[in-house]
């Protein structure tokens, strides 16, 4: 069994990502760019203003061109929680 399929089938089983995860990896894998998260979050603003975002820090942390889905959801998760 690979490691990703070890790690998936933990975390199935100890349910410890919240469902904001499972929604994105089911739609978009293990990893999403940045055209993929504006698409799902911001869809009228330009590439320029979410490169802009990346570097101010205000998108979650990337992976070479990529973002780790893990830190895609971590990051709406505690957006979220500061708008309650």
């Amino acid at each position: 069994m690979s490691t990703t399929a070890e790690t998936l089938r933990r975390t199935r089983d100890d349910n410890s990502w919240s469902p904001t995860f499972w929604m994105l990896y089911g739609m978009f894998g293990p990893a999403m760019t940045m055209e993929q998260i504006r698409n799902q979050y911001f869809p009228n603003l330009s590439m320029k203003t979410m490169q802009n975002k990346a570097c101010s820090g205000l998108l979650p942390k990337r992976t070479g061109d990529v973002y780790d889905t893990r830190d895609v959801a971590e990051w709406w998760e505690s957006l979220r929680a500061k708008s309650r």
